[in-house]
């Protein structure tokens, strides 16, 4: 902040203050006793601790993907993901993705809507639990379908989950760093993943 001293001002005494700025000579004529300036004034807003957020928060997101990467990785050793060395066309995709949308939206629903009924809180605690891996489980899919896509419109003819898995998460996590897209990639990875989780549990035709 900055301290002011109106011309019709006066302060009788002395005067220590903190500020932005430094006072006038003309400010400090209005002040009877000692002018002291200590130092700029530090709040819950300064720039610096908002600089230092900032950064904390970006080396937390790295060390969050990293991690998110690692597990991935080694989930994908499960011979269950084997199903995702298959390249999925870009309709099947699309298909996934919004019949992948609606248990995406409907999830948090169902979790508030248990906690509100109360008889169900339980059933609320266990949607709860269940949200993380959920979410971890949909993610790792929807990131190694996109891979999968991406390595088809290269060309390249390494058929790999674990190459599409790191083509998609490098992508995402390279994208996420853009305000307001990583929430809206979160939403279309998840909903492919969910999409093609239900396919493969219900035993549906998974092109490839």
């Amino acid at each position: 902040g900055r301290l002011v001293i109106a011309d019709t001002g006066r302060i009788n005494g002395n005067l220590v203050y903190h500020s932005d700025h430094k006072l006038t000579d003309e400010e400090k004529k209005r002040v009877s006793g000692e002018v002291k300036f200590v130092q700029k004034e530090r709040g819950y807003f300064d720039d610096s601790d908002v600089d230092k957020f900032i950064d904390d928060s970006i080396w937390f997101s790295i060390f969050f993907k990293l991690a998110f990467a690692v597990m991935g990785f080694l989930l994908l050793l499960f011979p269950a993901t084997q199903f995702l060395n298959q390249r999925f066309k870009q309709q099947k995709v699309v298909s996934h993705a919004l019949w992948g949308l609606i248990p995406i939206l409907v999830y948090p629903s169902a979790t508030l809507l248990s906690v509100i009924l109360v008889i169900t809180i339980p059933l609320a605690i266990s949607l709860a639990l269940a949200f993380i891996p959920v979410l971890f489980i949909t993610k790792l899919i929807g990131m190694t379908v996109i891979g999968g896509l991406i390595a088809e419109a290269l060309k390249l003819n390494s058929k790999s989950r674990f190459l599409y898995f790191l083509i998609g998460v490098i992508l995402f996590s390279l994208l996420s760093f853009i305000p307001y897209i990583g929430f809206v990639l979160l939403i279309l990875v998840s909903s492919i993943g969910c999409g093609v989780l239900m396919s493969s549990l219900f035993q549906k035709s998974i092109l490839k």
